[in-house]
This record gives structure tokens, sequence and C-alpha cells, in this order.
């Protein structure tokens, strides 16, 4: 699933049940992407992957690229936080600015309450 921005602003994807998606989520521009009611205390992502933990032990896995896969531009900038675009209970993953060279930086509001540390 690729989300860009919209016709007037920010795009924003929900998944109401995060750990039953199984696609492939590409964050292109200012965007957020909500993982509606997962619970997580920290993350991982390796490029290809987003790992979410509560404690040690992982709880969900997302398939997440930083930018269009195959793009030559370098990567979206993004965050991950605690909470959601509606103030509910969740993960939200937003762009931070563009990698497109030229382009003014915009960015997704946070919504979040915390970032979410990188698990380590």
């Amino acid at each position: 699933m690729h989300i860009a921005d919209g016709y007037q602003g920010p795009s924003f994807l929900e998944l109401d049940k995060p750990t039953q998606f199984h696609g492939i989520v590409e964050l292109d521009g200012p965007a957020a992407i909500d993982l509606n009611k997962l619970a997580a205390d920290s993350y991982t992502y390796n490029g290809d992957t987003m790992t979410f933990y509560r404690g040690a032990m992982p709880v969900d896995t997302l398939r997440f690229y930083d930018g269009p896969f195959g793009s030559t531009n370098p990567p979206i900038p993004f965050a991950v936080a605690q909470g959601t675009s509606t103030g509910g209970p969740g993960i939200e993953i937003y762009a931070t600015g563009t990698a497109y060279a030229g382009a003014p930086a915009q960015h997704v509001p946070p919504h979040g309450a915390d970032l979410l540390p990188v698990h380590t």
C-alpha cells in the first residue's frame, strides 16, 4: 500500500487490526499510519520490516518502506509514537520531512503523545 501526500494535505492509513495486516506499506511524503490498539513500548526497523515490542517480547511486525520500493530518492524521515491520529490507543508512524530534492519541508503534525524508543 503506497501512502503519499493527499490532495489538500497529508494522507492517513488506519489499520484497525494491525496484527492481521500482512501487506507492505510504503511511506512517501506527508502521511501517517495508525496501528490502532497496538500496545508496544519500543520498536526496531531494519530497512523493510518494523517490529514492535512490549518489554522483551515482539508483539507485531509491519512490512514497511520509508519511501517507494526501489526508488533512488533518499528515505523519507519518519517517527514512531504512542497514540493515533484520532487520539485513541495504538501506535502512529508519521513522516517528519521529505526526501525529494527541492521539495519544501513538509510533515504530518505528530499526534502520538510520546515517541517510541528504538528497542535495544
